[in-house]
């Protein structure tokens, strides 16, 4: 089974394997760790001096269109909830399916399927 840090690599790589996406902007809770990633995996560039999601999201200048938000699945509402309030399209790398019961709140997956069909109503 993959550890987290080899889920997180895969993401990268496979971002930087698309032409039209670009990497801007990574956050961590803990300082200088988005960083070193970045580094480690050879992305320059990447803006990280950010202390939370929200600080990452409030930040105008990056110009965001989506956001991939790589961290415990336990751990993925809040940050995708804010992100989509913000109007960034969230890639998660988890479901809210009956797979991840408990995962998201009811309050908190009826934003986001709201939000999917504002967004895809035809699908």
């Amino acid at each position: 089974m993959k550890n987290e840090l080899q889920t997180y690599v895969s993401h990268i790589e496979n971002y930087l394997e698309m032409p039209d996406v670009e990497i801007v902007a990574g956050c961590d809770l803990i300082p200088g760790k988005a960083a070193k990633f970045f580094e480690d995996g050879g992305v320059e560039g990447v803006k990280t001096d950010y202390a939370s999601h929200k600080e990452m999201l409030e930040d105008k200048s990056l110009n965001l269109d989506a956001v991939s938000i790589c961290t415990y699945n336990r751990a993925h509402a809040e940050p995708a909830i804010y992100a989509l309030k913000k109007g960034h399209l969230d890639v998660l790398d988890s479901s809210i399916s009956s797979n991840y019961a408990g995962l998201f709140t009811d309050e908190e997956a009826e934003v986001i399927i709201d939000y999917l069909l504002t967004v895809f109503p035809d699908e």
